[in-house]
Order: structure tokens, then C-alpha cells, then sequence
């Protein structure tokens, strides 16, 4: 876990701190909602006020999304007077400070379906966590992730309106051998993912999984025959852990041609009271063995570079004295040649060229004056 990251937990659109303020419908099905579950308005006079919610934290994410964008919903935060929002009814708050907030979302237009599935929190040093569900989106740098993962889709997948991923990102594998790994402070861990592509009845995609090294295998189960929709929010695995501080790690062992599957989150239950006592992961120092291994690579690796480099040196330092003496018995053989020649001779010919000048010299001695 990491210290430097948001701590974000999650509210199911079910949870009864949720207050309904007008007649509402309440939904229930299989997968493409977070637990399974989602509400909409039952009433013109939602566009009063459909719930609110209070909150201690630094922002508030509603995700209740519309079937038409471009269309009018009212967010009414801390009592500050209702301000009308334009978009696809999704709303985001801008940074609060921490402390007590009340938020209240309303929308009345039946025929827009709402489709309110859950809400989030950014927690703050006066939220109250334990116990509190913790969401970690696939981005998160607590998640590692190691293999061939991919961040857009392998094949194509459709949502509806209603739908779609965390924070609209997902990371997507067909792969063997892909896996991730996530530690947390907490009681549960559960991981949510999207199935796509798996319409035969032998397309089951199959992970492996540990928590503190009791592994489990876990099949994702084939769609229905025909059946290419893509189904996001899917529970893929969960797991009671007793309070404390656990590994998760996921290995993608069996897929076959033209499946994948998503990981879009990671939610576990929180152990400690406020995000200023999350105690610290010991993560540094969980694989002495690599770090030794490490450490004496780089041992071994600087002696090899000094032995290699003070060869070199050498061979460069022989070099440069053969080269200078090279040149002094060249200076030499030049002054000798001057004074044999005299004033006819020329320093600043090219060596190879004293022989001719030698030559023209003895003729002019023969000639005489």
C-alpha cells in the first residue's frame, strides 16, 4: 500500500446511508452494476430532490448516468442552493475541504432512466474508515501488474448507458501468464473485472490466485451462446481475510483465441480507523532474496567494470608513449636531415617527400656553382 496515493471508499446505491427523498425504483440483476444493484427515479417530483448523502471527506463522485446526454440535473452540495449540472447526469465535486459535507442529487425526468449505481468519497484525516469498502482503480500504483496487459480493449466491447468502467479505464488480457499483485490493510479483498468474448461453452477463462500464498483457481464462465455483449462490474473473485496486512496476487493461467478479460478494480474492507493510521507496507523489505541477489550483481558487475577499465587505461597509456616516441625519433631524423640539406630544405613537407628534396640537392652539388 502506498502512502502517497487517494484514499477513495465506495457507497453501493443500496447501502442505507443512502436517503431516498422521493418514490424510487429499486433494481436488481445479474453482474453490470456494482453488487448487482442499481435505483431510479419513480416520480416527477424527484427533480426536488432524489437522495442525499453526508459525508466526511475532500470530494464526492455520484455516478447515476443518463440515456440522453446533454440534459439537466441539479446538485445541491452543503446547502449552498441547488446548481443546475449539464451532461450525462455523472457528477464530480470540486476539492472540499475536509471535514462534514451533505450532498443532494435531483433529476425529474422519468423518461431520461437514471440509472444510479454508486457513489465515492476521497477520504480526508476526519473520515471515519474502518469498515468502510476501499476502492483502488486499475490505474492505481498499488496494483502491479506484469505480462502483456493492455490498457484499451484487445477486441471491441459496448456498454449501454447505464454502464461502463471505473473511471472509464480497464487493464485487459488474453495472455497466460499475466498477472498482478496488490497488498492492502483490511478484512476482505474482492476483484472486480469485465467478461468479454466468451460466448463457447469451452471459453471459460481461468485465474489463479493468492492471498499470503494460499492459492485458489477461479473460472470466469462463459456468456451464452451468441451472447457478445460486454458485462462490466463483474465480481470475478472475493475473499474473507482475518484484520491485517495480505497479498493478492492474480495469475491469468488458461484463455483461449478471441477471449479477454478485464480488471477494472480491486475493493477490500478497511482495518484501520483514518487514512493517517494506515500502517506503512513493508514491501521494501518483504524480498530479501532479490535484494541480495541485487546487491551482489552490482558487487560483481563493478568489479568486472574496474578490472576492464584499468586494461584499457593501460593499453591507452602504452599507446600514447609509443606515439610520442614515434615523433621524437621523427624530430630527429628531420634536424639531422637540415643540416645536411641546409637552406634548400623544406620542414614542412610530408616525410615521405625528403627523399626527393634529397635527391634535387646532390644534383645541384654536382652541378657546382
Amino acid at each position: 500500500m502506498s502512502g502517497s496515493t487517494n484514499v477513495t471508499y465506495i457507497v453501493d446505491d443500496s447501502d442505507s446511508a443512502i436517503d431516498y427523498l422521493c418514490a424510487s425504483t429499486h433494481q436488481r440483476v445479474t453482474n453490470s452494476f456494482f453488487r448487482d444493484t442499481w435505483a431510479t427515479i419513480a416520480s416527477a417530483d424527484c427533480e426536488q430532490g432524489w437522495f442525499q448523502y453526508k459525508f466526511n471527506g475532500t470530494r464526492v463522485h455520484i455516478s447515476s448516468p443518463i440515456n440522453r446526454y446533454g440534459q439537466d440535473y441539479t446538485v445541491n452540495l452543503d446547502s449552498a442552493g441547488a446548481l443546475i449540472e449539464y451532461g450525462n447526469g455523472i457528477y464530480t465535486s470540486p476539492p472540499l475541504s475536509d471535514g462534514e459535507h451533505t450532498v443532494v442529487y435531483a433529476i425529474g425526468r422519468e423518461n431520461l432512466y437514471p440509472a444510479f449505481d454508486y457513489l465515492t468519497v476521497e477520504a480526508g484525516s476526519s473520515t471515519q474508515m474502518e469498515g468502510r469498502t476501499i476502492i483502488v482503480d486499475d490505474y492505481d500504483p498499488d496494483l502491479a501488474f506484469s505480462g502483456n496487459w493492455s490498457r484499451v480493449p484487445i477486441y471491441a466491447v459496448e456498454f449501454d448507458y447505464s454502464s461502463g468502467t471505473y473511471q472509464n479505464t480497464a487493464h485487459w488480457s488474453n495472455t497466460a501468464g499475466d498477472s498482478f499483485s496488490f497488498q492492502f490493510y483490511g478484512s476482505s479483498v474482492a476483484v472486480y473485472g469485465i467478461i468479454s468474448n466468451t460466448t463457447d461453452a469451452d471459453g471459460d477463462i481461468v485465474l489463479s490466485y493468492s492471498v499470503d500464498g494460499e492459492n485458489t483457481t477461479t473460472s470466469v464462465e462463459s456468456l451464452a451462446n451468441g451472447n457478445n455483449q460486454s458485462i462490466p462490474m463483474a465480481q470475478l473473485l472475493s475473499v474473507d481475510v482475518p484484520d491485517g496486512l495480505h497479498t493478492l496476487v492474480i495469475n491469468v493461467t488458461f484463455v483461449l483465441n478471441l477471449r479477454q478479460i478485464g480488471i477494472d478494480f480491486v475493493t477490500y474492507n478497511a482495518s484501520y480507523e483514518n487514512i493517517d493510521s494506515v500502517p506503512s507496507s513493508p514491501s521494501a523489505s518483504s524480498t530479501p532474496v532479490s535484494a541480495t541477489s541485487s546487491s551482489n550483481t552490482m558487487n560483481v558487475g563493478a568489479i568486472v567494470g574496474g578490472v576492464v577499465g584499468g586494461i584499457v587505461f593501460v593499453a591507452l597509456l602504452a599507446l600514447f608513449l609509443y606515439i610520442l616516441k614515434n615523433r621524437a625519433h621523427q624530430r630527429r631524423r628531420i634536424r639531422a636531415a637540415a643540416a645536411i640539406i641546409g637552406r634548400n630544405y623544406n620542414p614542412h613537407l610530408d616525410v615521405k617527400h625528403q627523399s626527393t628534396v634529397e635527391a634535387y640537392q646532390m644534383r645541384d652539388q654536382k652541378k657546382g656553382p
